[in-house]
């Protein structure tokens, strides 16, 4: 969880852009699989994170050639040639650019990128972009906002499931404004309610972590980010939250810190 995140997040909202969240823990196999899926053009990626996607590009490039040369040599009755070339298309994967947030770690500034990733990334056809010249880029070129509609997808939120690669959910923007509105009018944040600091220590690829953050911005509250799970009990001296969200889990460290 950063700043840059939550940036990223409304970059793609007043764009009229879809989110699609993802966890790195998920393994190259599946988020191969979900960048040819969601036919992703733009990837921000932790500076941590990179030779992963590099990886999960290259296994795109595999799979869609294993997938094209299958398909010349077999036909099936039951296959009509839209379905093929659908199938096609999610074997695909349009990657064109690459946005590099600093590294966790450290105070938040970009690093270099070892010249052999740069070289590797220009091979798959990318553009390397790390977020001081995105940003500068913005600065130096405004775009006026386009968004979407009530009704259109905001983001396309993945889950492991209980089986096989991970389904995606679809949610609608009006869905993440309606649930802010109504926990907002049912629910005392504080007077004034902009007076309130939150804790953002979930991971934000979760819709939970991700809807608090629009309730949030409602609302005129400051966000902190934690910098790890680990380093919880730390982080909420420092940040002194008005209110904690938590799941079981989180409950039951708290427990035992302070037992």
């Amino acid at each position: 969880n950063s700043e840059h995140w939550v940036i990223t997040d409304l970059a793609a909202q007043r764009r009229g852009a879809v989110l699609v969240p993802l966890y790195h823990t998920y393994g190259i196999p599946a988020l191969a699989f979900i960048l040819c899926q969601v036919q992703a053009r733009v990837v921000v990626c932790a500076h941590e994170s990179f030779v992963t996607l590099l990886d999960c590009i290259k296994t795109c490039r595999h799979n869609a050639k294993h997938s094209n040369s299958s398909s010349t040599t077999t036909t099936t009755s039951t296959t009509t040639e839209q379905e093929q070339q659908e199938q096609e298309q999610e074997d695909k994967c349009v990657v064109n650019s690459v946005i590099l947030l600093p590294p966790v770690a450290g105070p938040h500034q970009d690093e270099e990128v070892a010249g052999s990733l740069l070289e590797r990334a220009t091979r798959y056809g990318l553009r390397v972009v790390r977020w001081s010249e995105a940003l500068a880029m913005g600065r130096g070129a405004p775009v006026a906002p386009s968004p979407t509609g009530s009704a259109a997808v905001d983001a396309i939120v993945y889950t492991s499931g209980t089986s096989g690669l991970p389904k995606g959910v679809v949610i609608a923007h009006r869905a993440m404004v309606a649930t802010a509105d109504n926990i907002c009018a049912h629910y005392d944040l504080g007077v004034p309610a902009s007076a309130n600091v939150h804790l953002s220590y979930l991971p934000l690829a979760h819709v939970f972590e991700r809807q608090l953050s629009t309730l949030f911005f409602v609302a005129g509250a400051c966000i902190a980010y934690t910098s790890g799970l680990a380093r919880l009990a730390a982080d909420l001296a420092r940040a002194r939250p008005h209110l904690l969200i938590g799941v079981p889990r989180v409950w039951k460290r708290l427990h035992d810190t302070i037992t």
